[in-house]
């Protein structure tokens, strides 16, 4: 089965009063990467996934997007990390502490 994965960050503004994004829960969007995978039934893909996050800002909601078949209306599975971004990252070693992994596995 064909799928895409998409990362996407969302830093729409969180209004501590009301426990909620401030506005459109989708306001301000970035998109970080999108890769298209192959994966055969049940199959597993596991792999380091390197970004930096280049938008400071609290309780900003990065968005891991898996897709069906180039249906990038409805996403098939997803997951989110709330993340704190204090200053954009120039050193590399320093890069290194954004490595995150990413498994998404094919369901029935």
């Amino acid at each position: 089965m064909n799928y895409t994965m998409c990362m996407i960050l969302n830093d729409t503004p969180w209004d501590n009063a009301t426990a909620k994004r401030a506005g459109d829960d989708y306001g301000k969007l970035y998109p970080i990467m999108c890769t298209d995978l192959t994966l055969a039934h049940n199959e597993t893909w596991k792999m380091p996934v390197q970004f930096v996050l280049n938008h400071t800002g609290d309780l900003q909601k990065l968005e891991f997007l898996l897709y069906r078949e180039k249906n990038l209306t409805n996403s098939y599975r997803d997951l989110h990390l709330w993340v704190n971004v204090t200053s954009n990252v120039s050193n590399s070693s320093e890069k290194d502490l954004f490595n995150k992994r990413a498994e998404f596995s094919q369901r029935k």
